[in-house]
């Protein structure tokens, strides 16, 4: 249980989808030695845009049965939507 828990650059879990109900779409990626989540959804008919990034603190799991993220703000720490399941590789 010591590694369940750590730098969220400690082996990172790359990778990108769009989520069909809410139709965001998420990317977790490395940009200068961190990690970043960043979101964005179609709002309007004319190509605006809601999107944003967050850089990652932490990661919570081993792993072996999945992973997901921390961030902070304001002094805040909230989990992202995004995790990681191992049997579904996703």
């Amino acid at each position: 249980m010591a590694r369940a828990s750590g730098p969220a650059m400690d082996g990172p879990m790359e990778g990108s989808f769009t989520q069909k109900a809410s139709g965001v779409h998420y990317r977790i990626f490395e940009r200068d030695g961190a990690g970043w989540l960043s979101y964005a959804r179609p709002v309007t008919a004319a190509g605006g845009y809601l999107n944003g990034e967050v850089k990652l603190a932490y990661f919570v799991g081993l792993n072996t049965r999945g992973r997901t993220y921390l961030f902070e703000r304001d002094g805040y720490w909230f989990e992202t939507p995004v995790n990681w399941y191992a049997k579904k590789r996703v």
